[in-house]
């Protein structure tokens, strides 16, 4: 009986899987992009993957052709902190000039309640109504300050934790990385011997399935 939940099959074209092939083998060394925490190489042009190459990408690592690892999840996440960086840097400069700001007020409020009636500018009510709103413009900021170097220290973890997991699996020493469309995959022995036959069919056979292409039968 038929599962009528299940997706149905996709056959991608030929030039489709050629395309993500190819473009794993051209792909940055994985690890050393991690190393350069994912940045692109300095003038290093990578065009995007077309829609039917990136679904033939999924088909491909389904089959066996190519393996798209499990830390793909740790560097989408460190992808989104990256792009947040310099906005957090700028966080944290600014959260740090007004923690010093509130603690050099709260110090002179301190300063102040401490002096004798004659010598006080405010009633000691004042001063105490003055120094709790500091200290609670100062938590704030210091909540703001951890939440924001924590951003920083989880985007350095996901890098140290990639970048380990690279190197510990045989099966990624050769991964690569696709910058334009920010994934990580390694092709099989399978993949490379795929992506040799395909590239040795003519032309107008790579618009045919893949199934069909390499078999040599007429329309796709």
């Amino acid at each position: 009986m038929t599962d009528i939940t299940a997706p149905p099959p996709t056959h991608p074209s030929a030039r489709a899987a050629l395309e993500a092939l190819a473009a794993i083998e051209a792909g940055e060394s994985l690890q050393r992009a991690i190393a350069q925490r994912l940045a692109p190489e300095p003038g290093a042009i990578a065009a995007p993957l077309s829609s039917g190459a990136r679904a033939a990408l999924d088909d491909l690592a389904r089959d066996g052709f190519a393996l798209t690892p499990a830390l793909q999840r740790d560097l989408d996440r460190a992808l989104e902190l990256r792009a947040g960086e310099e906005d957090t840097a700028r966080a944290i400069r600014a959260a740090s000039a007004r923690r010093k700001t509130l603690e050099l007020q709260i110090r002179s409020l301190e300063q102040e309640k401490a002096k004798s009636g004659l010598f006080r500018s405010r009633s000691q009510q004042e001063l105490t109504l003055m120094e709790q709103r500091a200290q609670e413009q100062l938590s704030a900021t210091l909540q703001e300050l951890q939440g924001a170097t924590s951003r920083l220290e989880r985007l350095e973890h996901l890098l140290r934790k990639a970048a380990q997991e690279a190197q510990a699996d045989p099966a990624l020493l050769d991964a690569r990385w696709l910058p334009a469309d920010g994934l990580a995959a390694a092709l099989t022995p399978a993949g490379r011997f795929l992506l040799s036959a395909l590239r040795e069919l003519p032309a107008a056979r790579l618009a045919r399935s893949l199934a069909r292409a390499l078999a040599g039968e007429g329309a796709a």
